[in-house]
């Protein structure tokens, strides 16, 4: 075979390889045109190579935006004769998708048997989606990795355990992630005390291919001792050998310190009950005492331990149904704790209890021993109840000084019109004779509503001086209605010549515990007695326990009103009395009462200065006697109003009236208008602003309620006097006591009237 022909043969033969290839091979001429290209060209391109034969090798369908990274890698091989030069772009197929082509061109153009630019192409774009997909995956692994509140490791298995992975979210200890990433940090950190226990569990677990579950304690970066839990897992060739160490640490610090305070608060706790308060057992599940303590024996109503031993669990369980129950359920789940239930004393009286116990059981694993102890709650529950019982009485005495202040409101509308009418009506004669029996009627209703008020009120106390005969005498109509009807009052007040620093309402709120304490004692009738008279006391008790009277109160020398509300009544025995003015201590049936009548009455007695006794017996009725302190003031006991020295407003003078209540608002601005004032009626704070700047030259004299929505009256009086200093202003309210709110200062002071 001639030259020729060898080299014919050659040809074909390379020309059927490129055609059979996974890629295609062009060769282009200095300029960038191809002059050669092989027939798998359209198999990956779908363009036949005949079509290319002259076409611009760098505009041939590449996308615009890489036009460049084959002109660069094209340039780079003209200037480098030989060397392969590498390319990636992206390239349009004939059928319109996308392709990812990677190639490789090599100057060739000084080869005679070439003389060219050999760029050898394959499509790429699997392998790059394949890519992108990975990396997406990884990403999001790594993203979740970092989100997580611990820190994620891969090391490798061998001491010192050199890291591979740290995930970067969480810094533990104060270290970055190139700090963990140390060939030895991991171990350099362990506590010392904790090393060598760490590092042989770890190898441990490694050798008996298990997890492994740590705590230990690790140096921070200030040199500080902190707690890590490290839950990892080695993974393991086919052969058997370790692979990688993988897990998750994570500072549990503040979870030991609250787990070791607790462990410590337990065993405090534990020593308290074991000395005297906890009711030691050990039982069998039939229910038979092997042993108990005095505790016990007590709780159970037992004289003596050997009592105990003698009775059985199940004469002390509600039912034999429940204590089986509980047998069960001990059995089944090893321990009960904080079980609440019922047990009977030996006398028959049910309590409330808490009980806990493990079991202990026999070879066999059956239940043979019941070990715990028992915490009475009886008092406990019963204090939940009464307490919630206070919190209904309280919310029932807030609807009541709602209901009382929106009536008294009422009254003051019904007594405003029938002023009026009294006024129209001046000939005496059977009108005005009803007008006069309504505005008394409107008066005792306004006495009423004052006395609900003051008892229901929520506000803080206000010590003023009051007349102690004045106080009860207010009170007794509205105190009756609160005692059984088959029970008689009778008030035998003396000369008591002095008055007593205390808050009226608090004084009626003692009489009324008292009274009423007094009527629940007489189930079928009899008499009370209030009495006061005037006393000088030594320094002395005012408790005798050994003659029947029980007080908690040294009263030093002094003069006093004294106070004596008593009855004839079922009495008290010298433990029941003693126990009396107790928080939640009552005598009455469940629901009945609420424990608390006579421990208020003390407070408020002693904050007053004053002592309290009581004095009762069996079958004789109870005496309860108050001493109250005698002020040495001497100013008069009515309630103390700011007033002016001013001059009120002549008649034709300007008045604003402010009341979020239609009815008061009309019924004043009519009185006023009646004696010759041109008045200006509105129902909100704002509105008053509003007019008073609005009206030339202002008001003469400004009547605002201080209880409003919105902008109240105080805040009211504040804004007007900001505005014109001089201004007079006349406040009102149904609570007397908002008397003692209003503002200081100003040219002229505040007036004060009660509704």
């Amino acid at each position: 075979m001639s030259v020729t022909e060898t080299l014919q043969a050659t040809r074909a033969l390379l020309t059927k390889l490129l055609d059979g290839a996974s890629e295609y091979a062009l060769v282009l001429d200095e300029e960038g045109r191809v002059m050669y290209a092989s027939p798998s060209t359209e198999r990956v391109t779908g363009i036949p190579h005949e079509e290319l034969a002259g076409a611009d090798g760098f505009a041939m369908n590449k996308h615009p935006d890489d036009v460049h990274l084959v002109r660069d890698a094209y340039r780079r091989a003209i200037a480098r004769p030989g060397e392969p030069q590498h390319a990636e772009w992206r390239a349009q197929h004939r059928d319109g998708r996308w392709l990812v082509l990677s190639g490789t061109c090599r100057n060739l153009l000084d080869d005679p048997d070439v003389r060219g630019i050999v760029v050898n192409t394959r499509d790429v774009t699997e392998e790059r989606r394949i890519a992108a997909e990975l990396h997406d995956a990884e990403s999001r692994y790594r993203d979740i990795l970092d989100t997580l509140p611990a820190m994620i490791y891969s090391v490798e298995p061998q001491p010192p355990y050199r890291p591979v992975f740290m995930s970067r979210g969480h810094t533990l200890l104060g270290y970055s992630i190139e700090e963990w990433m140390e060939p030895t940090m991991w171990t350099s950190v362990l506590h010392p005390d904790d090393r060598d226990r760490v590092l042989c569990e770890v190898e441990r677990a490694r050798a008996q291919h298990e997890p492994t579950v740590l705590e230990y304690r690790a140096i921070d970066k200030h040199g500080n001792a902190r707690w890590l839990l490290d839950r990892g897992q080695f993974t393991y060739n086919a052969d058997g050998k370790a692979r990688a160490w993988r897990g998750s640490m994570r500072d549990i610090t503040k979870e030991v310190e609250t787990r070791l305070a607790l462990g410590a608060s337990e065993d405090r706790y534990k020593q308290i009950f074991e000395d005297s308060l906890s009711a030691n057992f050990v039982s069998t599940p039939d229910g038979r005492f092997l042993s108990c303590n005095e505790a016990f024996a007590k709780l159970t109503g037992y004289a003596t331990v050997e009592q105990t031993l003698k009775s059985s669990a199940f004469d002390h369980h509600e039912s034999r149904e429940k204590r089986l129950a509980l047998v069960e359920r001990i059995a089944r789940e090893g321990y009960v704790a904080g079980h609440e239930m019922e047990v009977r004393r030996a006398d028959g009286r049910m309590l409330r209890v808490l009980e806990n116990a493990r079991a202990v059981y026999d070879e066999g694993g059956a239940l043979a021993e019941i070990r715990g102890y028992i915490v009475d709650i009886t008092e406990r529950r019963r204090l939940e109840n009464e307490l919630q019982q206070a919190h209904k009485m309280e919310a029932v005495g807030r609807l009541a000084g709602g209901i009382a202040h929106d009536f008294n409101n009422l009254l003051s509308v019904i007594g405003s019109y029938t002023s009026l009418l009294l006024d129209d009506v001046t000939a005496p004669g059977a009108m005005r004779d009803d007008l006069l029996e309504v505005r008394r009627a409107v008066d005792r209703g306004a006495a009423l509503t004052r006395q609900l008020l003051t008892f229901s009120r929520v506000s803080m106390p206000v010590a003023t001086l009051i007349d102690v005969n004045a106080v009860i005498r207010e009170a007794d109509r509205m105190v009756r209605r609160l005692l059984r009807p088959e029970c008689a009052l009778v008030t035998e007040l003396g000369s008591i010549d002095g008055l007593v620093r205390m808050d009226g309402g608090q004084l009626e709120q003692v009489l009324v515990n008292l009274l009423v304490n007094a009527s629940d004692a007489m189930p079928s009738g009899g008499q009370i007695v209030v009495a006061t008279s005037r006393v000088t006391l030594g320094s002395e008790r005012t408790g005798d326990p050994a003659a029947g009277m029980h007080g908690r109160k040294d009263l030093s020398a002094g003069d006093y009103a004294r106070v004596l509300v008593s009855d004839n009544g079922a009495g008290m025995d010298a433990e029941t009395a003693a126990r009396a003015m107790d928080p939640f201590f009552t005598t009455k049936e469940v629901g009945a009462g609420t424990g608390l009548g006579l421990s208020t009455v003390y407070g408020i007695v002693a904050q007053a200065g004053g002592g309290l006794v009581i004095d009762s017996r069996p079958g004789e009725g109870t005496k309860v006697v108050i001493h109250l302190p005698l002020s040495a003031e001497r100013e008069s006991a009515a309630v103390v109003t700011k007033t002016a020295d001013a001059a009120a407003p002549e008649r034709g003078a300007r008045v604003l009236v402010v009341d979020d209540e239609e009815g008061v608002r009309k019924s004043l601005g009519r009185i006023l208008e009646r004696n010759g004032f041109e008045v200006v009626t509105v129902e909100s704070g704002s509105e008053a602003l509003l007019e008073w700047r609005s009206a030339a030259g202002g008001f003469d004299l400004v009547i605002t309620d201080l209880r409003m929505p919105v902008m109240g009256g105080l805040e009211l009086m504040t804004r007007l006097r900001a505005i014109n200093p001089g201004v007079v202003l006349l406040a009102m309210s149904g609570y007397p006591e908002d008397n003692l709110l209003l503002p200081d200062g100003g040219a002229v002071p505040v007036r004060f009237v009660a509704k």
